[in-house]
């Protein structure tokens, strides 16, 4: 036996006859590295260990499955359970001398997985016996600690003689050298006979973190409190889980002594030394289904009543309700998620709110549906708060003073139920911090330096009591409930260009107010700053860019009206609100309600462009803007040798490989950055510049792909942009063929489908600068103009107008795109107009068929369009100087947009039914 670690007197292991004897086999430390060597020769893991070397530091875990170490020896494998800790300090051993010998010396970790369920031990049944085992624990995680270092080789210097000693640590308790060690050169002297001295930037650090995880609610009975267990994991494990993840935990039980210093105490705590980790597949917990319960199960699906019977079985002890109990059911089935091909998730949860009268059974609902999902989580509005609802940065003993991210009520029913009771009471500002949640599925954490992003995939069942006691049918819900409009849906479409720090953005309405509403204050007015909008200057009729000093949301329950111009652009405001048009040869303010069909109206002739975009990126800067999971296996390849006689502390063969990982970039200036070509590791091989000029050839591939284009990741590692092209459009293949290799030095394959063309360029890195550098929406009814075409110069947006017309002849689905497009005429002078069809219809685009159910149509901007454009484009300053207002107090708000207009267009259509949706 070798190690710390006793051997525990069991009886015979289970398990099959390996030709061994039936009593449990001794291992020395060298018959373990000799067994494990064998091991991962005949399972053909030595090629992937070499792997492992050339790639380290970036990875440095090497993972066996037990199943296939038990196929090999079963004695080893009740072996790993018994005394883990000799298994795997003898399998890491036997990993080094695989590994080819090297000036550095690598610690390449050994991480078993798939333990068998016989090893799982839910946390309420752990107990003495399973101190010092290889175990499994399943849970949800509660808490996560930041990520620090921990010192496992810690050097002292003593300060009698000097010498250097090192002291190894294990465990969580700090330990200091008991003498100065004489076999390391060191005077003999006791702790007592001499002091010592830390070297901590001298002593061997690793990542560590500590996590609270506590047993699924699915797991529990009755009123049960879920038991907790705290667990560490080191280097490369950390980081990789955050509060509300349901995780398996496979480690080695240890304990820690309870009791202050200089207080011992006979009763320990337990914590879990977590060797790997896996994250759970299963929905909820298996459930044994025997032959009675499958007859049982089909007897019922063939009922052709039980659509009512799941019904009446919602709260059976409920007398009534069955609307209200149908509504129950399809919330707890829901609807099936669905994965966009653009990577999109579009939620399939269903969100219910019950307003009633007191007594009316809503709490009993809630409570009852809370207790029959498998995950459910209950939780009232008065004791609700937006940290306890969504997550929270605690500072408590769990984190030693630090920092810890910890789980709400919706992150901790993710695939679940979350009940909400008497949601009118919670305070507005904790609320709206549910918004995300809801809507999204998920919530975004930025506190006390902590930055993270929680799944919250639950349904939400609310309950709240009318406003007056008494429910109204003959009101709108709206006047009824203390909840604002914005927890109900109003439209927040509409389309607005800002400009922040001298570059255009074009948003919408909700994306450019709500962010200043997340902390509540409805109906108040919020200071903004760093935005600008085009507004009339009254003294110069003259569109320019002017600050924008407030934005403004507030609720409306009355109807909308939506004002459809002959641009084919359209507006919905309130019935009040001024638009300025023409009466009796005189710009005037017209309330939206009092206008007329073939009434004329105000509108931009021109909007300023931008200030200068950028004219290059340099790509290794850009990408390290983005999450490091994104970046994962992006090389510099080409490194100047004068970066290597500067950095330390690299792998021998980065030098030989003259390359650098792409997180050591910021260390490269410039012009040596420009020297050097991106790889993925395990991609094309293909080499791309790391510079790409803003230019002509950008233009235009942008705009085939806003045209015709898409990007999706297939698998793991494949990133995809394809175009689909029609048989005459042999010339945009041969443009993108050239475009491909000059600007981004990659090969696009082309691939005939019938008579069309589909073009195919598989390169993570020039995905990565499309959709996250560039910004680049995905989907068709998603897609717009980028940001970087907006803000260039008039030549290069000409080069993306001709590109996209190429490609889809000005034909899109996508409301935004043709906004957009609208916008980039006004920058030069053009007063461009859409058709919008919504009949579904298939056409022939250069041979091409294009099916669609409603298309906007760009319509080309000429001079006679509009009929009245020479009568109205140059308008008297006396007839306008007094009916424009200063605009450095403009209002933005959800439903309306103060909007300065110069040029004029016929109204075609007015609708009276918009409002709250």
């Amino acid at each position: 036996m070798i190690g710390d670690e006793p051997a525990l007197p069991d009886g015979p292991a289970p398990g099959r006859d390996k030709g061994r004897s039936q009593t449990l086999a001794e291992y020395t430390l060298e018959e373990l590295i000799a067994r494990w060597e064998e091991f991962f020769s005949e399972m053909g893991l030595e090629s992937e260990i070499i792997g492992l070397a050339d790639r380290y530091p970036d990875e440095r875990s090497l993972k066996v499955r037990f199943e296939d170490l038990n196929r090999f020896d079963t004695d080893m494998s009740i072996h790993l359970l018994r005394q883990p800790l000799n298994v795997i300090t003898a399998g890491e051993e036997a990993i080094r001398r695989v590994v080819p010998p090297t000036e550095e010396s690598l610690e390449i970790h050994l991480r078993v997985t798939g333990v068998p369920r016989d090893s799982r031990v839910q946390i309420r049944d752990l107990r003495a016996k399973h101190l010092g085992r290889f175990i499994a624990v399943e849970g949800l995680v509660r808490k996560a600690t930041e990520v620090r270092p921990m010192v496992i080789d810690a050097l002292f210097q003593c300060l009698r003689c000097g010498t250097v000693i090192k002291e190894p640590q294990e465990g969580q308790a700090f330990r200091e050298p008991l003498e100065c060690y004489e076999d390391q050169g060191g005077c003999k002297r006791s702790a007592n006979a001499t002091k010592f001295k830390l070297l901590g930037e001298a002593s061997r650090f690793t990542d560590t973190q500590k996590i609270e995880v506590q047993e699924a609610p699915e797991g529990l009975r009755g009123g049960e409190e879920p038991q907790r267990l705290t667990a560490f994991t080191e280097d490369d494990l950390t980081g990789k889980i955050t509060p509300g993840m349901r995780a398996i935990l496979n480690g080695i039980l240890r304990s820690s002594q309870k009791g202050k210093p200089g207080q011992k105490s006979t009763l320990f705590d337990i914590m879990l030394d977590v060797n790997s980790i896996e994250f759970e597949q299963v929905e909820f917990e298996e459930i044994e289904v025997t032959a009675d319960d499958v007859k049982r199960i089909e007897a019922e699906a063939a009922d052709p009543d039980l659509y009512r019977k799941i019904v009446a079985s919602i709260a059976p002890s409920i007398y009534g309700l069955s609307t209200e109990k149908e509504a129950l059911a399809m919330q707890l089935f829901s609807g099936v998620p669905k994965l966009m091909p653009d990577g999109r998730r579009i939620r399939g949860d269903l969100h219910l709110l019950l307003v009633g009268d007191p007594g009316t059974a809503k709490s009993e609902l809630l409570s009852y549906m809370s207790r029959l999902s498998p995950r459910g989580i209950y939780a009232t509005g008065k004791a609700a708060s937006a940290a306890g609802l969504t997550a929270a940065a605690v500072r408590d003993e769990f984190g030693e003073g630090r920092w810890t991210l910890e789980a709400g009520a919706l992150v901790l029913a993710d695939k679940g139920l979350a009940a909400i009771d008497e949601i009118d009471k919670m305070n507005p500002q904790d609320r709206s911090a549910i918004h995300e949640a809801m809507e999204q599925q998920r919530v975004s954490v930025a506190k006390a330096g902590i930055t993270a992003v929680l799944q919250a995939r639950c349904a939400v069942l609310a309950a709240a009591n009318p406003k007056f006691g008494r429910f109204d049918e003959t009101k709108y819900i709206s006047e009824q409930i203390d909840l604002p409009p914005t927890l109900l849906s109003v439209a927040g479409d509409s389309p607005v260009l800002v400009r922040r720090g001298g570059q255009i953005e074009s948003t919408t309405m909700a994306n450019l107010v709500d962010p200043y509403y997340k902390s509540g204050h409805e109906d108040q007015p919020v200071d903004v700053k760093d935005i600008e909008v085009a507004s009339l200057e009254p003294g110069t009729l003259r569109i320019s860019w002017r600050p924008v000093s407030y934005v403004f949301r507030h609720g409306f329950n009355q109807p909308l009206l939506r004002i459809h111009l002959e641009t084919g652009r359209h507006v919905t405001v309130t019935p009040g609100h001024s638009i300025y048009g023409f009466r009796n040869g005189r710009v005037v303010a017209i309330a939206s309600n009092h206008l007329r069909v073939g009434d004329y109206v105000a509108i931009p002739r021109r909007i300023p462009a931008a200030l200068a975009g950028p004219m290059e990126y340099i790509l290794p800067r850009e990408l390290l803007r983005l999450p490091s999971e994104l970046r994962e296996g992006i090389y510099l390849h080409g490194v100047p040798d004068t970066v290597f006689e500067r950095l330390s502390g690299l792998p021998p063969h980065w030098r030989t490989r003259q390359m650098l990982s792409l997180d050591r970039a910021d260390e490269l200036d410039d012009s040596e950055l420009r020297k050097c070509t991106l790889h993925v590791y395990g991609g094309s091989g293909a080499s791309m510049p790391t510079v790409v000029p803003v230019d002509g050839r950008l233009m235009r591939f942008l705009g085939y792909f806003v045209a015709e284009g898409s990007a999706l990741i297939s698998g793991s590692r494949s990133h995809v942009i394809s175009f689909a092209l029609g048989p005459k459009d042999q010339a945009i293949v041969d443009d993108l063929h050239a475009i491909s290799r000059g600007l981004f030095g990659a090969e696009i394959s082309h691939h005939r489908y019938g008579t069309a063309w589909k073009s195919v360029l598989s390169n993570k890195v020039v995905f990565l600068f499309l959709v996250h550098v560039l910004g680049i929406a995905l989907g068709a009814h998603n897609k717009r103009v980028p940001q970087v075409v907006l803000n260039s110069s008039p030549d290069l947006q000409l080069e993306f107008v001709h590109a996209y017309w190429a490609g889809d002849a000005g034909v899109t689905v996508s409301r935004t795109l043709m906004s957009d497009l609208l916008y980039m005429f006004l920058f030069d002078g053009k007063v461009a107009s859409t058709h919008f069809d919504g009949k579904a219809r298939t056409a022939f685009i250069r041979g091409r068929p294009i099916t669609s159910h409603g298309v906007y149509q760009l319509v080309s901007p000429r001079p006679p369009r509009f009929t009245n454009r020479g009568y109205y484009a140059n308008l008297p300053k006396h007839l306008v100087l007094d009916m424009f207002k200063s605009v450095s107090d403009v209002d933005i708000a959800r439903d309306f947009t103060g909007v300065w207009l110069t040029a004029a267009a016929r109204a075609s259509s007015r609708t009276g039914d918009g409002g709250v949706s």
